[in-house]
């Protein structure tokens, strides 16, 4: 077996990282070609075996509320993928082992996952605790009134959807916070 080398990724890796998540994730569909510049995949890490990438996970730094005690530093494990015929040798082990390293290094004792299987991740320390719940109120559901409604786009739009999120998360445990929450992608045309 020739030795595997566990490095970050860098621009130059994007191509098979794409391809790598799309065998793992994409039932084997081509990727399209990117649009623009391949830029450092941030938080990701790969073992690869000469200059062939063979697995790789991300690391994403997340702030979560968690109730009481505040806001914590947490780190979401995402794209966790590896190559059919290079299964069985160890490879996610290995990088999961890392990230719980670089997660400490960081202070973040806290992580959160989607797994394929709870068995498979127990072993390393994660458990399954919850569940994601996605809340959508039916305009009926609101009580009736001469208020008017307004249309808000972009920042005004995002600000007001922040503040109410806020408002209900920062008491539980385990909701990103509003500044590390994806908004784009939820607020374009809607």
């Amino acid at each position: 077996m020739s030795t595997l080398e566990l490095r970050e990724l860098e621009p130059d890796d994007s191509r098979a990282l794409r391809l790598l998540m799309s065998h793992a994730f994409g039932q084997g569909r081509i990727p399209e070609p990117p649009t623009e510049e391949p830029k450092k995949p941030e938080g990701t890490i790969g073992l690869f075996e000469g200059t062939a990438l063979r697995a790789a996970l991300t690391v994403r730094d997340f702030n979560i509320y968690w109730g009481a005690a505040g806001e914590r530093t947490m780190g979401g494990i995402a794209g966790v993928a590896t190559w059919a015929e290079a299964r069985g040798r160890g490879l996610v082990d290995r990088l999961l082992v890392e990230s719980l390293v670089r997660m400490k290094e960081k202070g973040q004792s806290l992580s959160a996952l989607y797994p394929f299987a709870w068995a498979f991740y127990r072993k390393y320390g994660w458990e399954w605790v919850g569940e994601r719940a996605n809340l959508t109120l039916p305009l009926r559901e609101l009580p009736k009134s001469r208020a008017s409604v307004d249309l808000l786009e972009g920042e005004a739009a995002e600000a007001l959807v922040k503040s109410v999120y806020t408002r209900y998360t920062s008491g539980l445990h385990g909701p990103l916070t509003a500044d590390t929450r994806d908004w784009k992608g939820r607020l374009d045309n809607s």
